[in-house]
């Protein structure tokens, strides 16, 4: 992989400090948007997130792509044209570009290419994808004219561990405000809560609920971490008297 200029490595610092001062996780992917754009010169820059739950791409782009967005349904059902299928799916958060496996005469041969590509006009593209807890995402740099140069893998690789982080953090922070406000509501209804793992590791509990473990249960609680052997066999057997 080609090494960063000084400028370019100087550039790339300040965009790693950019992404970790953004926590919202509504904000950070116009933040990763806006910051891409300055960093790799492309037609538009793309952040799209699959929810495996809800079944769905959730899709940002910038320039705003309206067309995009409509679009998705063909590029959803034929997802295995893509010739960075394979890659895809490890989830691994390596930078790639269509031509490191398909030339684009092979390309234009697909019907992904005409049905999806063609009509967004992107003949290049370069990405990078991550995987965590079932939501996978894709950051997506499309050209018409010219293809990505190596120069330009070497800003998103350096780029791509820190984003893929900032990402992490952003889902932590959102998590620990959906869960600080379940705790005032059952601190309100004299209620506790406890999040453990199937192994009985405890993560997280509401503040009325330790309190009851401490009482209870103190020192095999502060000993190991661990919810107590009476609680975890009792959620062995599905939490049945």
């Amino acid at each position: 992989m080609k090494r960063l200029s000084h400028h370019d490595y100087v550039a790339c610092s300040h965009a790693v400090r950019e992404i970790y001062d953004e926590t919202s996780r509504d904000r950070l992917p116009w933040r990763l948007l806006g910051m891409l754009a300055r960093l790799v010169p492309a037609d538009h820059v793309g952040f799209n997130e699959f929810d495996d739950q809800k079944g769905r791409f959730v899709v940002h782009s910038q320039p705003a792509r309206p067309d995009i967005q409509l679009l998705m349904p063909q590029c959803e059902a034929l997802p295995a044209d893509h010739p960075l299928y394979d890659h895809y799916k490890t989830g691994e958060p390596t930078p790639r570009k269509i031509s490191d496996v398909m030339s684009f005469a092979q390309f234009s041969q697909t019907g992904l290419y005409r049905d999806y590509f063609l009509r967004i006009r992107a003949k290049h593209q370069m990405l990078f994808f991550m995987d965590h807890k079932g939501r996978r995402a894709g950051l997506t740099l499309n050209r018409w004219r010219r293809d990505f140069s190596e120069r330009d893998r070497s800003v998103l690789a350096f780029l791509a561990p820190h984003i893929v982080q900032a990402l992490h953090n952003s889902r932590l922070a959102m998590e620990l405000g959906d869960l600080q406000r379940m705790e005032e509501g059952l601190n309100a209804v004299n209620r506790g809560l406890i999040l453990a793992e199937a192994g009985g590791r405890i993560r997280w509990s509401s503040r009325l609920a330790g309190e009851w473990l401490e009482h209870f249960f103190a020192e095999s609680v502060k000993s190991s971490g661990q919810l107590p052997a009476v609680l975890r066999d009792w959620l062995a057997g599905e939490g049945k008297p």
